[in-house]
């Protein structure tokens, strides 16, 4: 019997297989994790609970963690180029990462 953490987790899993967002290998990886990181506050979704608060939720699950209007990927090259406003510390609003090194960054 799968508490709800873990059938939330293998149901975001699949989702990003689903999606072609994750391969297999990537997927079975993620299921193999002890600690999965995945949590749900059981009281939102409980008869009664808010239904603001389930759909604040839901928005909030559903966002990517950057604004996907400032990643760019070179398919050819295999590199992002992210951009944002200019940052005065660093002197610049460009940043180019090679794939897997802005996927680690990003996660």
């Amino acid at each position: 019997m799968f508490k709800l953490h873990e059938c939330f987790r293998r149901s975001v899993v699949k989702f990003f297989l689903d999606s072609e967002l994750i391969n297999q290998d990537m997927a079975d990886n993620l299921l193999r994790w002890r600690h999965s990181g995945f949590s749900v506050d059981a009281s939102i979704l409980l008869p009664g609970g808010s239904s603001k608060k389930r759909e604040s939720l839901a928005q909030y699950l559903a966002r990517p963690p950057i604004s996907l209007n400032k990643v760019s990927y070179e398919n050819f090259h295999g590199r992002v180029l992210f951009h944002t406003s200019f940052n005065e510390y660093f002197k610049e609003n460009l940043k180019l990462f090679e794939a897997p090194e802005f996927i680690a960054l990003l996660t």
